[in-house]
């Protein structure tokens, strides 16, 4: 579950352990609820990972996806698609 009470505490618990890191793949295909402030943590993580030359990838279950519909229409964060 990401909720407004934990969503930061994510990404700050990311964005400590990517020093020294090249990629990063988030897996959120298990998380059963994922709030809008979750997209918020993910836009965040983002521009970090930008910054600091990390090449990252999320691999998205069907609650994290169907905000991303509403949240991020450009698909502008590097998500995987499901294997076939």
């Amino acid at each position: 579950e990401v909720d407004a009470t934990n969503s930061m505490a994510l990404a700050r618990y990311i964005e400590k352990r990517l020093c020294g890191a090249r990629k990063l793949i988030l897996d959120l295909q298990t998380v059963e609820f994922f709030a809008a402030s979750g997209f918020a943590a993910l836009a965040n993580i983002n521009v970090v990972c930008a910054r600091s030359g990390v090449r990252w990838s999320l691999l998205a279950g069907p609650h994290v996806r169907r905000l991303l519909k509403v949240c991020d229409p450009k698909r502008e964060l590097p998500v995987a698609e499901p294997a076939a």
